[in-house]
């Protein structure tokens, strides 16, 4: 009787080693699990993060072309009010000294 139960407290234990192995490996699993899930976490908001800022920069070339086109139509207008003036100016000049 004592060689069984001393049989039974040995498979008892390795049982309970056998439990706390696989409780250990599941406990590895879902800590792996999680770090793994951190992870791709992390390389998602890197590559938003990206995609934001290429896309700011984007936006700011376009504003930078915008005004870059305002300034040189500005700058045409100034021009062509100058000739225009200019035109209107020697026109007169003309009128002045033909009469």
């Amino acid at each position: 009787e004592t060689d069984y139960a001393r049989y039974l407290t040995s498979g008892k234990k390795e049982l309970e080693a056998y439990e706390e192995s696989l409780q250990k490996a599941s406990l590895d699993e879902q800590r792996k699990a999680e770090e793994e899930r951190e992870r791709a976490e992390r390389l998602i908001a890197e590559k938003r993060m990206a995609i934001e800022e290429a896309r700011q920069r984007e936006e700011a070339k376009k504003r930078a072309e915008e005004r870059r086109k305002r300034r040189l139509i500005v700058k045409l207008n100034a021009k062509k009010s100058k000739q225009l003036l200019l035109q209107t100016c020697i026109k007169f000049y003309k009128r002045s000294f033909l009469m």
